[in-house]
């Protein structure tokens, strides 16, 4: 191709060298060259949006590392995790939970439950896996234990503040309601599911089902814990009992309620 007006002699002479090693190519005389070059188009597209997310997961961890590290710090200094980053028997108790995990730990330790009956304790607990808005009815006995939870709360709070100044304390201990206690203790006690339906106020049906269900599970789990560090014997026994007292009528059998 000759030179056009105004060109750089170097520019024409690599574009004419261009143009004919292009000629020579046989995809230039494929009848499909259009779709090929827009599928070869379409994946490099694709290539780079791969590379772009494969560099962002690998930032990602670092990401996490301060917050990993506050978490770190907050075990060591509730004892769960000794000065050589070893687990120690607060974090063996802490693995048997699937929620609540510290909480529930230090409730253990605390041996705040040993003096209560089986419908007691299920009543308190209560409060770790319902935290909606209600007024509960109850023994003196169990709103004293469920502020001794509160209060748990606020010491454990206190350690994730200092290595987490965003950390909201007030959330995090306003969480542990007595609002289902008086449902539970009376379903515990042995009253019917109508009844306690009633007492339960806006509280659904299907809502009693799941927190009962999520508290049977946290009963057995209490259980399973003082046994395995064979700790707290009589209250292994009565947290046991108590999550039978609670396993019965509607909760033997699978509920579409229970996700």
């Amino acid at each position: 191709m000759d030179q056009e007006a105004g060109e750089d002699p170097n520019v024409s002479q690599e574009r004419n060298y261009l143009e004919e090693q292009l000629s020579g190519y046989k995809c230039c005389q494929c009848r499909h060259l259009r779709m090929h070059y827009e599928t070869f188009e379409n994946q490099q597209i694709l290539k780079e949006e791969i590379a772009k997310v494969e560099e962002e997961l690998s930032e990602r961890p670092l990401l996490l590392l301060p917050q990993f590290q506050q978490r770190q710090k907050v075990l060591k200094s509730l004892r769960y995790l000794n000065n050589d980053m070893e687990i120690q028997q607060k974090g063996i108790v802490a693995c048997k939970f699937s929620h609540h995990e510290i909480i529930l730990t230090e409730i253990i330790f605390g041996r705040i439950l040993d003096d209560l009956r089986p419908e007691e304790i299920a009543a308190v607990l209560s409060c770790i896996v319902y935290n909606g808005e209600k007024e509960s009815m109850v023994t003196e006995a169990i709103k004293k234990k469920i502020q001794a939870i509160q209060n748990i709360a606020k010491n454990i709070a206190a350690h994730e503040k200092k290595y987490n100044k965003e950390f909201d304390v007030k959330d995090y201990v306003e969480q542990f309601k007595p609002g289902f206690a008086d449902v539970v203790f009376e379903w515990a006690s042995g009253k019917e599911f109508e009844d306690i339906i009633k007492l339960a106020g806006r509280i659904t049906e299907g809502e009693i089902v799941n927190k009962i269900q999520q508290l049977i599970n946290t009963c057995r789990e209490m259980h399973d814990a003082c046994i395995i560090i064979n700790r707290n014997s009589r209250f292994a026994v009565m947290v046991n009992a108590a999550s039978n007292l609670l396993k019965r009528d509607i909760f033997t059998v699978p509920s579409l309620y229970i996700a």
